[in-house]
């Protein structure tokens, strides 16, 4: 179909690499090396995505990875933002095909980390569908990062196993938290120890080891 492409810009997505499969037989690469840029389908370790997503609700987390597969999604169809992307829109539609999709799984599951499915955008062929893929994906992941602080507070026990009065005096701090978090109380909550840092799914890392240290010296 006749289209209007801009071919300066295409030709400087060919310089650093970035050019989607759908337009590399109308622009040949340059000779010559690339230059050194960062690359946007991230490291292959997703970590940086896992901390974004850790400190968030999951609607949250349902926005950010509707973005990030918007962005991908964008930049392999060669479009300037991923706000051309219509996120209930089928891929195949939108112009996406064999080698692209490729290229869109290998994106995707360079910037999460996740190892994804060569099918990936049959089976989940909107970027809506392929968000919650990830979404799902991920929770397990996330679930477990969120115990981290449990892990830490678990190995503190090991080092007062055999001190009675650090044993008794943690018990009733547990205990206290342990009725915090079935009743739900707030922060005038009476069972609650003067000093606890708050709720512990909120409570960041280092005031947990700060409250733990401070209860077993």
């Amino acid at each position: 179909m006749p289209a209007l492409l801009d071919m300066g810009a295409l030709r400087n997505r060919a310089v650093v690499g970035e050019l989607a499969a759908l337009y590399r037989e109308l622009v040949p690469v340059p000779a010559g090396p690339a230059p050194s840029v960062a690359s946007p389908a991230g490291d292959g370790t997703g970590a940086g995505v896992r901390e974004r997503l850790l400190g968030v609700d999951d609607a949250e987390r349902a926005r950010f990875l509707d973005e990030l597969v918007r962005r991908h999604v964008a930049d392999v169809l060669g479009h300037a933002s991923p706000s051309a992307v219509e996120p209930r829109r089928g891929l195949l539609d939108m112009g996406l095909d064999s080698l692209s999709a490729v290229e869109l799984r290998n994106r995707l599951g360079a910037a999460t980390g996740l190892r994804l499915s060569t099918t990936l955008v049959f089976d989940y062929p909107t970027p809506v569908a392929i968000a919650g893929h990830l979404l799902d994906r991920l929770a397990e992941e996330l679930r477990s990062a969120a115990l981290s602080p449990l892990d830490a507070l678990e190995a503190a026990f090991e080092e007062i196993s055999g001190d009675e009065e650090s044993r008794s005096r943690t018990k009733a701090r547990l205990e206290a938290l342990l009725s915090r978090l079935t009743t739900k109380g707030g922060a005038g909550d009476p069972d609650v120890p003067a000093g606890f840092p708050g709720e512990l799914d909120a409570v960041a890392d280092e005031d947990l080891f700060e409250f733990i240290d401070s209860d077993l010296d």
